[in-house]
């Protein structure tokens, strides 16, 4: 069996893991479009690393103001230029952490913003000692 057999069937055997890092995804990317400009390009680059792999999520739409950044992860926090419920963000840092994992975010207002989705390489199961026994309603 070869390498990418070996790791679609680890893949396979938690479903969990893949269901809620595709909803990571399916939250950042829209995300881009949806604050660029029309017919912009947004740039999604996987960087796969010994101990870790990188997804990073690049726009150059409008921009995070600087008094917004901070708190740009909390629940319901909604930046003073965004429209939603405050919980997309939210839920993409406690999907991540669960994973053993952490996500940042670079903006500047007006310029764009970058966000990173940093996953060990081998990935533990949700809740466990391996992933960090972090613990959040999802």
């Amino acid at each position: 069996m070869g390498e990418c057999q070996r790791r679609a069937s680890g893949w396979r055997s938690r479903p969990g893991v893949a269901n809620l890092l595709f909803q990571v995804f399916s939250n950042l990317l829209p995300k881009a479009i949806k604050y660029s400009p029309a017919g912009d390009l947004i740039q999604a680059v996987l960087e796969p690393g010994e101990s870790q792999v990188i997804v990073s999520v690049q726009d150059r739409g409008i921009g995070i103001p600087e008094s917004d950044c901070a708190r740009l992860f909390e629940r319901y926090y909604r930046g003073s230029n965004a429209v939603g419920t405050g919980l997309g963000l939210s839920f993409v840092k406690t999907v991540v952490e669960l994973h053993g994992g952490q996500v940042t975010a670079q903006s500047r207002e007006g310029a764009g913003s970058c966000f990173q989705v940093m996953l060990p390489s081998k990935l533990a199961a949700p809740g466990t000692a391996e992933a960090g026994n972090a613990r959040a309603i999802v």
